[in-house]
């Protein structure tokens, strides 16, 4: 990959990082996440902080008790090799979407 690429990933059922190689930098720019069970954090191999644990979902009507009401969800996220992204547990799935800004 190089500067300027898109990188999308879905993030499935299990215990998923999304971390880019050593000396890549990514922007995450948006993500969409299911549901409200597993929680969607920064983590850097050892700690964890969580940023999202509701379900966030764009593009879809919000006309039943069952959608989260919430709007399109954008973000200006740095992630490394050293501080990446991880989603826990094995319930939820999430998308994540971004820009390659350093190689």
């Amino acid at each position: 990959m190089a500067i300027g690429d898109a990188v999308a990933q879905i993030m499935g059922t299990a215990e998923t990082d999304r971390q880019p190689s050593s000396g890549v930098e990514e922007k995450l720019t948006a993500i969409s996440k299911s549901a409200v069970d597993d929680g969607f954090n920064h983590y850097d191999g050892t700690k964890s902080l969580t940023m999202i644990f509701s379900a966030i979902r764009s593009g879809m009507d919000m006309v039943d008790a069952t959608q989260s009401a919430d709007g399109l969800f954008n973000i200006a996220m740095m992630i490394t090799n050293g501080v990446y992204i991880r989603k826990t547990g094995s319930t939820d799935n999430v998308i994540v979407m971004g820009v390659q800004t350093n190689s």
